[in-house]
């Protein structure tokens, strides 16, 4: 289940039919903390592509990064919404749990 920001449209709902022209942006991370650095880089990817929305794609865990030190998955997704709940072209999305692993099993968070 996706989670957003009460504000904030579903992840599924931009990729109906009726938004076809609309420029998305992905930018995934740890966000381990998210912060201010995030949400400039955020605007800046928007006025630079000029991009209708961002999506932060909060990874459960970088396979790049140690588990050690790295907070638990929904306290990192629930400080991103809370970051960007004033944003209101700023989705949070967990899709990351929901996809497959190439060993064909589901990313734990």
């Amino acid at each position: 289940m996706a989670r957003n920001a009460p504000n904030l449209p579903s992840l599924s709902g931009l990729l109906t039919r009726s938004h076809q022209r609309r420029k998305i942006g992905l930018m995934g991370g740890s966000f381990n903390p998210p912060h201010a650095g995030h949400i400039e880089m955020a605007k800046r990817a928007r006025a630079l592509a000029q991009l209708d929305t961002v999506i932060w794609l909060v990874s459960p865990q970088n396979p790049l990064k140690p588990v050690d030190g790295m907070a638990p998955f929904t306290a990192r997704l629930d400080a991103c919404q809370m970051l960007a709940k004033p944003y209101n072209w700023l989705i949070v999305s967990d899709f990351e749990t929901h996809i497959q692993t190439t060993s064909g099993h589901h990313q734990q968070t």
